[in-house]
């Protein structure tokens, strides 16, 4: 037997059918609040981070001989570029390292090769990020 169309429906005090809205009106609300509170941006200083610029944040820690450099970097990308976006990471904490280094007076150069990243994209907002980690040592 096919379903009836009484199913969908309910009887009202003078017998007439009325259709049940599918979804209650306050469903899409909820949803749409859900949605936007996964938008809103970190904020790295809060967390010990310095502002490099407006998708750069840096935070310096120091180690038994030398320092660890630690960035993060959060780019709004409508088309994902999984290799940029983690190469132009690892080239702030190179350079950023080298800044840090020089300040110190220390004359070492930061080797690219052993700067550590990851890389994350989150598919709903369009947001990439990418976290790089650089350690220099005393020369």
């Amino acid at each position: 037997m096919w379903p009836s169309r009484a199913a969908n429906t309910h009887v009202e005090t003078c017998g007439q059918f009325r259709s049940r809205p599918v979804v209650p009106r306050y469903v899409p609300l909820c949803l749409a609040a859900m949605l936007a509170s996964g938008c809103a941006a970190t904020d790295l200083a809060s967390n010990g981070y310095d502002r490099r610029d407006g998708d750069t944040a840096y935070r310096v820690e120091e180690t038994r001989g030398g320092f660890r450099l630690l960035v993060r970097q959060d780019l709004y990308l409508f088309i994902p570029d999984h290799a940029g976006s983690e190469a132009s990471c690892r080239r702030e904490a190179v350079a950023l390292a080298t800044e840090e280094a020089r300040r110190r007076g220390w004359r070492s150069e930061v080797d690219a090769a052993r700067v550590r990243s990851t890389y994350g994209r989150n598919g709903l907002t369009g947001v990439s990020s990418c976290s790089a980690a650089a350690v220099v040592e005393e020369p």
